[in-house]
Protein backbone atom coordinates (compact mmCIF):
# COMPACT_ATOMS: atom_id res chain seq x y z
CA UNK A 1 0.00 0.00 0.00
CA UNK A 2 1.05 3.76 -0.43
CA UNK A 3 3.06 5.75 2.09
CA UNK A 4 2.59 9.32 2.78
CA UNK A 5 6.63 9.73 2.92
CA UNK A 6 8.83 6.48 1.62
CA UNK A 7 12.28 7.02 3.80
CA UNK A 8 14.04 5.29 5.72
CA UNK A 9 14.53 4.87 9.20
CA UNK A 10 16.21 6.60 13.44
CA UNK A 11 19.59 7.72 14.53
CA UNK A 12 22.28 6.33 16.14
CA UNK A 13 20.15 5.78 19.63
CA UNK A 14 21.24 2.93 21.56
CA UNK A 15 19.11 2.11 24.44
CA UNK A 16 20.53 -1.72 24.69
CA UNK A 17 18.71 -5.03 24.13
CA UNK A 18 15.75 -5.47 25.08
CA UNK A 19 15.03 -8.98 23.88
CA UNK A 20 11.68 -10.23 24.67
CA UNK A 21 10.20 -7.15 25.50
CA UNK A 22 6.59 -5.65 24.20
CA UNK A 23 7.02 -3.05 21.49
CA UNK A 24 4.18 -0.44 21.32
CA UNK A 25 5.70 1.53 18.54
CA UNK A 26 8.76 2.83 16.75
CA UNK A 27 10.83 6.27 15.44
CA UNK A 28 12.76 6.33 12.12
CA UNK A 29 14.35 8.83 10.86
CA UNK A 30 16.15 8.95 7.27
CA UNK A 31 18.56 11.03 4.96
CA UNK A 32 18.64 10.81 1.46
CA UNK A 33 20.86 12.26 -1.70
CA UNK A 34 19.80 12.34 -5.31
CA UNK A 35 22.34 12.90 -7.86
CA UNK A 36 20.39 14.19 -11.27
CA UNK A 37 21.96 15.08 -14.93
CA UNK A 38 22.23 18.71 -13.81
CA UNK A 39 21.36 19.20 -10.33
CA UNK A 40 20.92 17.36 -6.73
CA UNK A 41 18.84 17.04 -3.87
CA UNK A 42 18.98 16.14 -0.46
CA UNK A 43 16.57 15.06 2.38
CA UNK A 44 15.52 13.68 5.41
CA UNK A 45 12.19 12.86 7.01
CA UNK A 46 11.20 11.93 10.53
CA UNK A 47 8.40 9.60 11.66
CA UNK A 48 6.45 8.06 14.43
CA UNK A 49 4.54 5.03 14.63
CA UNK A 50 2.16 3.63 17.34
CA UNK A 51 0.87 -0.34 17.49
CA UNK A 52 -2.60 -1.08 17.96
CA UNK A 53 -1.52 -4.57 20.33
CA UNK A 54 2.72 -5.07 21.21
CA UNK A 55 4.35 -7.20 19.49
CA UNK A 56 7.37 -9.57 20.78
CA UNK A 57 10.29 -10.25 18.42
CA UNK A 58 11.11 -14.12 17.76
CA UNK A 59 8.16 -14.83 16.50
CA UNK A 60 7.20 -16.81 13.31
CA UNK A 61 8.32 -13.77 10.86
CA UNK A 62 11.77 -11.66 10.69
CA UNK A 63 11.30 -8.91 13.11
CA UNK A 64 10.51 -5.97 10.51
CA UNK A 65 7.60 -8.24 8.83
CA UNK A 66 6.03 -8.65 12.47
CA UNK A 67 3.16 -6.50 12.27
CA UNK A 68 1.82 -7.69 8.48
CA UNK A 69 2.78 -11.33 9.91
CA UNK A 70 0.46 -11.13 13.01
CA UNK A 71 -1.86 -8.31 11.55
CA UNK A 72 -1.27 -5.89 13.86
CA UNK A 73 -2.62 -2.14 13.05
CA UNK A 74 -0.65 0.81 13.00
CA UNK A 75 -1.29 4.46 12.85
CA UNK A 76 2.24 6.77 11.06
CA UNK A 77 2.99 10.16 11.65
CA UNK A 78 5.54 11.61 9.38
CA UNK A 79 7.57 14.45 8.54
CA UNK A 80 9.81 15.35 5.82
CA UNK A 81 11.88 18.07 3.96
CA UNK A 82 13.99 17.71 0.31
CA UNK A 83 16.20 20.72 -1.18
CA UNK A 84 17.24 20.47 -4.50
CA UNK A 85 19.21 22.76 -6.79
CA UNK A 86 20.55 22.51 -10.09
CA UNK A 87 23.70 22.91 -11.75
CA UNK A 88 22.84 24.45 -15.13
CA UNK A 89 20.34 27.21 -13.76
CA UNK A 90 22.11 29.26 -11.56
CA UNK A 91 20.22 30.43 -8.19
CA UNK A 92 17.65 27.53 -8.87
CA UNK A 93 16.36 25.86 -5.95
CA UNK A 94 13.03 23.88 -5.11
CA UNK A 95 12.49 23.22 -1.18
CA UNK A 96 10.12 20.93 -0.19
CA UNK A 97 8.06 20.19 3.13
CA UNK A 98 6.06 17.33 3.30
CA UNK A 99 3.49 16.06 6.47
CA UNK A 100 1.16 13.03 6.76
CA UNK A 101 -0.50 10.59 8.44
CA UNK A 102 -1.57 6.86 7.17
CA UNK A 103 -3.77 4.34 9.30
CA UNK A 104 -3.51 0.79 8.40
CA UNK A 105 -5.92 -1.64 10.23
CA UNK A 106 -5.14 -4.99 10.81
CA UNK A 107 -6.76 -7.64 13.54
CA UNK A 108 -5.35 -11.11 14.13
CA UNK A 109 -8.94 -11.97 14.28
CA UNK A 110 -9.75 -10.89 10.86
CA UNK A 111 -9.09 -11.25 7.42
CA UNK A 112 -10.11 -7.75 6.37
CA UNK A 113 -7.65 -4.91 6.35
CA UNK A 114 -8.11 -1.14 5.82
CA UNK A 115 -5.82 1.78 5.22
CA UNK A 116 -6.68 5.33 4.58
CA UNK A 117 -3.51 8.57 4.54
CA UNK A 118 -3.44 11.86 3.86
CA UNK A 119 -0.17 13.94 3.01
CA UNK A 120 0.16 17.40 2.58
CA UNK A 121 3.39 19.02 0.48
CA UNK A 122 4.39 22.96 -0.16
CA UNK A 123 7.14 23.41 -2.78
CA UNK A 124 8.78 26.74 -2.87
CA UNK A 125 10.58 27.12 -6.30
CA UNK A 126 12.81 30.39 -6.50
CA UNK A 127 14.96 31.19 -9.74
CA UNK A 128 16.40 34.42 -8.87
CA UNK A 129 16.32 36.17 -12.47
CA UNK A 130 16.05 34.55 -15.86
CA UNK A 131 16.57 36.73 -19.00
CA UNK A 132 13.43 36.03 -21.48
CA UNK A 133 14.79 38.37 -23.50
CA UNK A 134 11.74 39.42 -26.44
CA UNK A 135 9.05 38.10 -24.76
CA UNK A 136 9.18 40.42 -21.53
CA UNK A 137 11.95 42.61 -22.51
CA UNK A 138 14.10 42.25 -19.19
CA UNK A 139 15.20 39.51 -16.80
CA UNK A 140 12.44 38.50 -14.41
CA UNK A 141 12.31 36.93 -10.77
CA UNK A 142 9.92 33.59 -10.55
CA UNK A 143 8.88 32.57 -7.90
CA UNK A 144 6.50 29.87 -7.40
CA UNK A 145 4.70 28.40 -4.21
CA UNK A 146 2.55 24.72 -4.92
CA UNK A 147 0.83 22.92 -2.70
CA UNK A 148 0.20 19.18 -2.92
CA UNK A 149 -2.79 17.33 -0.64
CA UNK A 150 -3.50 13.65 -1.54
CA UNK A 151 -6.18 11.42 0.12
CA UNK A 152 -5.85 7.60 -0.36
CA UNK A 153 -7.65 5.02 1.02
CA UNK A 154 -7.21 1.02 0.12
CA UNK A 155 -9.01 -2.57 1.33
CA UNK A 156 -6.85 -6.05 1.33
CA UNK A 157 -7.86 -9.58 2.02
CA UNK A 158 -5.84 -12.17 3.84
CA UNK A 159 -6.02 -15.29 1.11
CA UNK A 160 -4.07 -16.91 3.72
CA UNK A 161 -1.56 -16.44 6.68
CA UNK A 162 1.09 -13.74 5.13
CA UNK A 163 -0.54 -13.17 2.09
CA UNK A 164 -2.60 -10.33 0.84
CA UNK A 165 -4.68 -9.09 -2.18
CA UNK A 166 -5.38 -5.79 -2.13
CA UNK A 167 -6.64 -2.37 -4.30
CA UNK A 168 -6.26 1.21 -3.33
CA UNK A 169 -6.97 5.01 -4.99
CA UNK A 170 -5.17 7.82 -4.33
CA UNK A 171 -6.28 11.56 -5.49
CA UNK A 172 -3.99 14.41 -5.15
CA UNK A 173 -4.55 18.38 -5.85
CA UNK A 174 -2.57 20.29 -7.07
CA UNK A 175 -3.04 24.66 -6.10
CA UNK A 176 -0.14 27.53 -6.70
CA UNK A 177 0.74 30.53 -7.72
CA UNK A 178 3.56 32.27 -9.17
CA UNK A 179 5.11 36.25 -8.84
CA UNK A 180 5.98 38.01 -12.36
CA UNK A 181 4.57 37.11 -15.06
CA UNK A 182 4.32 33.36 -14.81
CA UNK A 183 1.52 31.17 -12.42
CA UNK A 184 2.03 28.17 -11.63
CA UNK A 185 -1.58 26.53 -12.34
CA UNK A 186 -3.67 24.18 -10.61
CA UNK A 187 -4.51 20.60 -11.45
CA UNK A 188 -5.61 17.55 -9.82
CA UNK A 189 -4.41 13.44 -10.81
CA UNK A 190 -5.61 9.73 -9.79
CA UNK A 191 -3.56 6.50 -9.26
CA UNK A 192 -5.69 3.39 -9.03
CA UNK A 193 -3.85 0.18 -7.46
CA UNK A 194 -4.17 -3.02 -7.40
CA UNK A 195 -1.07 -5.00 -5.55
CA UNK A 196 -0.12 -8.11 -3.54
CA UNK A 197 2.26 -9.15 -1.17
CA UNK A 198 3.23 -12.68 -0.12
CA UNK A 199 5.71 -13.97 3.23
CA UNK A 200 7.50 -17.41 2.88
CA UNK A 201 8.78 -19.32 5.18
CA UNK A 202 12.07 -21.07 4.26
CA UNK A 203 14.12 -23.65 6.18
CA UNK A 204 16.54 -22.83 9.28
CA UNK A 205 14.96 -19.24 10.41
CA UNK A 206 14.89 -17.84 6.47
CA UNK A 207 12.45 -16.16 4.95
CA UNK A 208 11.52 -14.41 1.43
CA UNK A 209 8.83 -11.59 0.74
CA UNK A 210 7.80 -10.98 -3.01
CA UNK A 211 5.26 -8.10 -3.65
CA UNK A 212 4.09 -6.59 -6.84
CA UNK A 213 1.29 -3.66 -7.63
CA UNK A 214 -0.29 -2.07 -11.11
CA UNK A 215 -1.31 1.26 -11.04
CA UNK A 216 -3.17 3.13 -13.49
CA UNK A 217 -2.13 7.01 -13.05
CA UNK A 218 -4.88 9.40 -14.78
CA UNK A 219 -3.63 13.06 -15.08
CA UNK A 220 -5.68 15.89 -16.66
CA UNK A 221 -3.55 15.25 -19.92
CA UNK A 222 -2.54 11.88 -20.42
CA UNK A 223 -2.60 8.57 -18.10
CA UNK A 224 0.16 5.77 -17.80
CA UNK A 225 0.40 2.17 -16.19
CA UNK A 226 3.14 2.19 -13.34
CA UNK A 227 4.47 -1.37 -12.97
CA UNK A 228 6.92 -2.32 -9.56
CA UNK A 229 8.31 -5.44 -8.39
CA UNK A 230 9.80 -6.09 -5.10
CA UNK A 231 11.26 -9.02 -3.09
CA UNK A 232 12.89 -9.31 -0.10
CA UNK A 233 15.54 -12.49 1.12
CA UNK A 234 15.86 -12.70 5.15
CA UNK A 235 18.96 -14.34 6.28
CA UNK A 236 17.98 -14.40 9.61
CA UNK A 237 15.30 -12.61 11.67
CA UNK A 238 17.25 -9.52 12.25
CA UNK A 239 18.86 -9.38 8.43
CA UNK A 240 17.07 -8.49 5.04
CA UNK A 241 18.53 -7.78 1.17
CA UNK A 242 15.67 -5.81 -0.92
CA UNK A 243 15.63 -6.14 -4.88
CA UNK A 244 12.76 -4.31 -6.81
CA UNK A 245 12.22 -2.70 -10.33
CA UNK A 246 9.90 -0.19 -10.82
CA UNK A 247 8.67 0.70 -14.66
CA UNK A 248 5.86 1.77 -16.59
CA UNK A 249 3.48 0.09 -19.27
CA UNK A 250 5.99 1.49 -21.96
CA UNK A 251 9.12 -0.10 -20.01
CA UNK A 252 11.11 3.05 -21.19
CA UNK A 253 12.94 4.02 -18.16
CA UNK A 254 12.97 1.73 -15.19
CA UNK A 255 14.29 2.04 -11.83
CA UNK A 256 16.64 -0.41 -10.29
CA UNK A 257 16.47 -0.44 -6.05
CA UNK A 258 18.40 -2.18 -3.77
CA UNK A 259 18.48 -2.06 0.11
CA UNK A 260 20.10 -3.75 3.69
CA UNK A 261 18.93 -3.92 6.92
CA UNK A 262 20.18 -5.26 9.92
CA UNK A 263 19.08 -5.16 13.47
CA UNK A 264 21.94 -4.45 15.55
CA UNK A 265 20.03 -4.35 18.59
CA UNK A 266 17.02 -6.05 19.24
CA UNK A 267 15.13 -2.98 18.96
CA UNK A 268 17.54 -1.03 17.08
CA UNK A 269 18.03 -1.29 12.93
CA UNK A 270 20.01 0.49 10.26
CA UNK A 271 18.83 0.58 6.67
CA UNK A 272 21.47 1.35 3.72
CA UNK A 273 19.43 1.58 -0.10
CA UNK A 274 20.52 2.82 -3.41
CA UNK A 275 18.39 3.05 -6.74
CA UNK A 276 19.04 4.11 -9.99
CA UNK A 277 17.47 5.24 -13.57
CA UNK A 278 18.26 7.26 -16.38
CA UNK A 279 17.88 10.07 -15.04
CA UNK A 280 18.34 9.62 -11.25
CA UNK A 281 20.87 8.00 -8.93
CA UNK A 282 19.55 7.75 -5.21
CA UNK A 283 21.21 6.71 -1.74
CA UNK A 284 19.66 6.80 1.63
CA UNK A 285 20.40 5.81 4.74
CA UNK A 286 18.39 5.73 7.93
CA UNK A 287 17.61 3.83 11.36
CA UNK A 288 14.84 2.22 13.21
CA UNK A 289 14.20 2.37 17.35
CA UNK A 290 11.42 0.37 18.89
CA UNK A 291 10.11 1.01 21.73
Amino acid sequence: MKKAFALFSTATISLGSLSGADYKGEVETGFLFQDMQDGETDGYAISASIFTKPIVHGGNAPNEELLFAERVGVLDLAYGETDTSFGALAGFEDERKSFGATYTHRQSSSRHGFEFSWNNEESDVTIPSINLGNIFGSSVPIEFEIEFEAIGGGYFYYMDDGFILGVDVLHTEISGNGAGQISAGDGEFWIYGVSARRLFELLNDKWFVVEGGLNWVDTQTSDHIAISLDGIYYFSRETGLSLGVATTDEFDDATIKAGLAHYFKDNFAVEVSISNNDRIEEYGIGGKLRF
